[in-house]
């Protein structure tokens, strides 16, 4: 697999994380509208404290998922709120996401995942 090429640090920490803590909680962010909800943000992942950027976050998971390395399900989620309280601290942060609605996840490496990163080491 030739995937090293398109991995930056963030994903390579990511997927470290990942792996080393699975699953993690992740969260979509919806606003709700008559016909339903838009997801607004998606794939907030909080679990990496050397980058907070919510948006490269979210694309570092899609890159990851996308090559099978991840996956992500909003299946199942964390029934004790406790798991998900960077996300309530990040909604108080930034007042604009009180607008939207949580749809808890989890995120969890594959079997590729977790070789592609032994190889690494």
């Amino acid at each position: 697999m030739k995937n090293n090429a398109i991995l930056d640090k963030t994903d390579i920490l990511n997927l470290t994380l990942i792996c080393s803590n699975q699953p993690l909680p992740i969260v979509q962010y919806l606003k709700e509208n008559p016909n339903g909800a838009t997801v607004k943000k998606n794939n907030v992942f909080l679990a990496n404290s050397e980058f907070q950027d919510i948006n490269s976050q979210c694309e570092s998971l899609l890159k990851l998922q996308k090559i099978n390395l991840i996956e992500i399900t909003y299946d199942t989620w964390y029934n004790e709120m406790s798991v998900y309280s960077d996300f309530i601290k990040y909604e108080t942060a930034h007042p604009k996401f009180k607008e939207y609605f949580r749809k808890r996840g989890q995120v969890c490496a594959t079997k590729s995942g977790k070789n592609y990163l032994s190889k690494l080491k």
